[in-house]
């Protein structure tokens, strides 16, 4: 757990399982968000802003216009106050 509550998984070799001990672990918290777990397979994405367009069609938020994409995610989550535990797969 990281001090704002976030946790992570450290980078692993492959088929060692983090990705079936995040979901167990969401799901055994999930009851704990308002608006349940949320899972994003991030294999395709190479920068920011394909993690933040990811994570925005995980959670069926429209994102468009001048503004950085990063930034239209963070204001739609906190305009939303989504309360969801995101999972983040990279290797998905």
């Amino acid at each position: 757990m990281t001090p704002n509550g976030a946790a992570t998984i450290r980078r692993r070799r492959a088929g060692v399982g983090k990705i079936r001990l995040a979901l167990q672990i969401a799901g055994a918290l999930a009851d704990q968000f308002a608006d349940g777990v949320a899972w994003a397979p991030l294999s395709e994405a190479r920068d920011e802003t394909d993690l933040a367009l990811a994570v925005a069609q995980m959670l069926r938020l429209s994102l468009a216009g001048a503004q950085n994409p990063c930034a239209q995610l963070l204001h739609a989550l906190r305009r939303d106050r989504r309360e969801v535990l995101l999972v983040l797969d990279r290797a998905a």
